[in-house]
């Protein structure tokens, strides 16, 4: 009787280590736990559609031999010290934008060029179908960090409490902007450039301290922008591309096999993210219409001449070195600007 109870025993041992313990314990394989940091709010679309569901991805796909613990709204570090913080070891992954890194990494911020870009889907096309993807990887790589893939959220457009019809109709007007490309750009269309983050442009709007905002699109509906702010120009400016990054010593110190699941996992997820984009934008148009917001397109003459002044002006900026021309070189001629 005690042998057969003895048995019984280490059976349902077995069977409780087979079925209760994940699968990548019983294999005796590492589990590597990580953490990520979004900058944006944990109910954010950058960091639930952004980040979250990439890590969901990741989990899934490593059969749980890595796993992240999820941190928001800059708790581990504040955006602009996001980077350098992810490069010194201070966490594994972060989303965030490149603009906040201009001075670190100029070739990051290729994608914030207005007007350069004729679509989301070229920009995707761009990073994994020419070398634009693997030069500004490079870049980030040299400086400690990873890029496991880029991010589509929407189009970045300008709005506006009053309609403005033409170009000329911008002239004075003050801006919100986020700073460096952003600024100089609504310096060319001839309007004065205003520094506030996104927490402040609602109150700006409402005392008419700013006249319009450059701002995700997304924003207009989601912060109800569009009670002070009823008028969008078009076309847009451009589009919000985050990144995803991880700390390279991070990256170096997994197996080959996680690498690429990794890799895989962010072309997998900027190809989701690109058709989320696009569809989250169609849906926004049609919300805000509801609420008496009106898309305020250009004149062709107004377009050209507003492009060949950001071509002028603005483009050449990026050229900060001879990577940065290389790339820009490429997206010119891709988008057929030469």
């Amino acid at each position: 009787m005690q042998k057969k109870g003895h048995f019984w025993k280490v059976l349902s041992c077995i069977l409780i280590t087979v079925f209760f313990i994940p699968s990548a314990v019983v294999a005796g394989d590492k589990v590597y736990k990580m953490k990520a940091e979004s900058v944006y709010g944990p109910m954010s679309k950058t960091t639930t559609e952004g980040l979250f569901r990439f890590l969901d991805l990741v989990e899934e796909k490593s059969q749980g031999k890595i796993r992240f613990q999820r941190f928001s709204s800059g708790s581990l570090a504040k955006a602009k010290e996001a980077l350098d913080a992810l490069e010194v070891g201070m966490f594994d992954v972060l989303l965030s934008y490149p603009s906040y890194y201009a001075g670190h990494v100029p070739e990051g911020q290729i994608f914030l060029i207005p007007y350069l870009f004729k679509s989301m889907k070229a920009i995707y096309d761009l990073w994994y179908n020419t070398e634009v993807g693997t030069m500004v990887s490079e870049t980030f790589r040299e400086k400690g960090s990873v890029i496991l893939g880029p991010q589509f959220l929407a189009s970045n457009v300008v709005a506006t409490r009053k309609q403005i019809s033409t170009l000329d109709g911008f002239k004075g007007l003050k801006i919100r902007a986020p700073g460096g490309v952003g600024s100089k750009t609504v310096e060319t269309m001839g309007a004065v450039p205003v520094m506030l983050v996104g927490a402040e442009i609602y109150t700006a709007l409402q005392r008419g301290t700013i006249d319009g905002y450059v701002y995700p699109l997304y924003s207009t509906w989601d912060y109800k922008f569009y009670e002070q702010a009823k008028f969008i120009v078009q076309p847009s400016l451009g589009y919000i591309i985050t990144f995803i990054w991880m700390n390279k010593r991070t990256f170096d110190g997994l197996p080959s096999d996680l690498q690429k699941i990794l890799m895989d996992a962010g072309k997998e997820h900027a190809a989701y993210l690109l058709d989320w984009a696009q569809k989250s934008d169609e849906k926004i148009w049609g919300q805000l219409a509801t609420k008496g917001v009106k898309p305020v397109t250009l004149s062709e003459p107004d377009v050209n001449n507003l492009v060949e002044n950001l071509k002028a002006r603005v483009w050449p900026t990026y050229n900060q070195n001879a990577r940065c021309k290389k790339i820009l070189d490429i997206c010119i001629k891709y988008e057929g600007w030469e």
